[in-house]
Formats: C-alpha cells, structure tokens, sequence
C-alpha cells in the first residue's frame, strides 16, 4: 500500500492509523509531504473489503490535512475488486 500526502507544503500528515475490515488495525508514521512521492507501508498479506485511514496528528500549522491518493496492491494471483471512496474529497 502506498499513502500520499496531499500536494501542499504547509499541510502534513504525521501519524495516522489504517483500520482494515477484518478488525485490525495499524499504526502509520509521517508521510511525506510533497503529495508527489508516496509512503510505502507494509505489512501481512490479508483479505479484506474495505480500508480506512485516519488522520491522528499533523504538522504545526496544518489546515487541510488528508491523503491525496492511496494506492493499494494485490496478491499475485489473487482477484482485486474495484475501489469505492467513501468520504473526503473526491
């Protein structure tokens, strides 16, 4: 999976929390802030239906904190089902 930052200097992500459908739940650091170049995060392969990001802390001087695109990969071999927004800005 792969966060982006939104395309703004002055506004940063810097904790956050993914919450996935199965019930657990993890931990994300600061992202980086250019919205150009994502932030990788790892963890287990699972199955899941959906995903959730909360935004838990930002940069001093944050006024419109969010993610500008969230990537998420499959499996080799395994089906993905079209992503839904749910929420934010789109």
């Amino acid at each position: 999976m792969v966060l982006y930052d939104r395309a703004s200097a002055k506004d940063q992500v810097v904790a956050g929390t993914l919450a996935f459908s199965d019930g657990s739940s993890m931990p994300v650091g600061k992202l980086r802030n250019d919205g150009q170049a994502g932030t990788a995060v790892t963890f287990p392969a699972r199955t899941v239906r959906w995903v959730r990001f909360t935004v838990d802390a930002v940069r001093p001087g944050t006024e419109s904190a969010g993610l500008g695109e969230i990537r998420v990969y499959a499996v080799h071999g395994l089906p993905v089902a079209r992503p839904s927004l749910v929420g934010g800005d789109a």
